[in-house]
């Protein structure tokens, strides 16, 4: 999963005051930033229901899936 912003390190970036010019002809920035509002959302939504429902760690080996959730948010720069 690439959690890094496109625009780092592009050799055609455009950037003023208002915000990068060079997005408006690749639109790579806008592509990025939604899809990256989208993992927030899932993260936060299932984040919610883990707390909400309080899941028995030994019914589903959650420690495993626990130090694994932990790794994918900090892959997704969580």
């Amino acid at each position: 999963m690439e959690a890094k912003e496109p625009c780092i390190g592009c050799p055609r970036i455009r950037k003023d005051e208002y915000g990068y010019l060079c997005d408006i002809a690749c639109g790579e920035r806008t592509a990025w930033r939604n899809y990256m509002a989208g993992i927030k959302l899932v993260v936060e939504w299932i984040e919610e229901r883990l707390e909400r429902y309080k899941v028995a760690p030994k019914l589903i080996g959650f420690t495993m899936l626990s130090e694994e959730w932990q790794d994918f948010k900090k892959e997704c720069g969580l």
